[in-house]
């Protein structure tokens, strides 16, 4: 599990419940929280290599949808200015 130090500044009138919003974001984009909860119990190896093959499915898929998208845009453009 990395360590990851997650550090805020806070202003001298900042509102309590802005500063804490904030440091639970930049929590989240550090990673803890998903790291804590990988945690709780244990992940036999085969699982873990399960849940990674899906999450790479799962970005493979993201990104293939996204140039998809991204070259229907390109044909509609290309069409309007023929």
């Amino acid at each position: 599990m990395p360590r990851t130090n997650v550090r805020i500044t806070v202003n001298k009138h900042e509102d309590f419940q802005k500063v804490l919003k904030r440091f639970k974001r930049s929590c989240e984009r550090a990673g803890i929280r998903k790291d804590l909860r990988r945690a709780e119990a244990y992940e036999k190896p085969s699982e873990r290599r399960r849940r990674e093959m899906r999450q790479r499915v799962r970005k493979l898929r993201n990104t293939e949808r996204k140039r998809d998208q991204r070259l229907t845009r390109l044909r509609v453009k290309a069409r309007r200015h023929a």
